[in-house]
Order: C-alpha cells, then structure tokens, then sequence
C-alpha cells in the first residue's frame, strides 16, 4: 500500500526539522536548516504549503542566471 504525501518532523541534535515523504515512500525535499522550536518547523511547514503552489518552475539549464539569496 503507497504512502500518503506527508511532512514528517522530527528532532536532532536539539533542533526540529521536517522531511517531505511523497508517496512513494521517497524523501524528496528536507528543511534546509535546523528550527529551535517545533513550532517554527511547524510554521516553516505552513508557509512552504502556501506558497509552493505559486512557486514558478524555473530550468537551470536554459536559464543560467544566478539565484538570489534571500535571507
């Protein structure tokens, strides 16, 4: 039976983090840094749900403009 699309959080080394597991079972994406508390995994979680609908998919190989680094 296939794995439903979740998050899953989790702690190390005293930080929480998140995992996306797709369906089928692979984890495709991991949170690029360590949280100090569940509850600001939890919101990291919240807002890439809401805005990776609109994210634009962008091909590296035929744009080769450097990203910005927001931070």
């Amino acid at each position: 039976m296939p794995v439903r699309q979740q998050f899953l959080v989790y702690q190390s080394n005293g930080k929480h983090h998140w995992k996306f597991v797709a369906n089928t079972g692979e984890i495709v994406a991991v949170s690029p840094e360590g949280y100090n508390s569940e509850t600001d995994c939890l919101d990291a979680i919240e807002a890439l749900q809401d805005q990776a609908p609109q994210a634009a998919i962008v091909d590296r190989l035929f744009d080769p403009t450097p990203l910005a680094v927001v931070r």
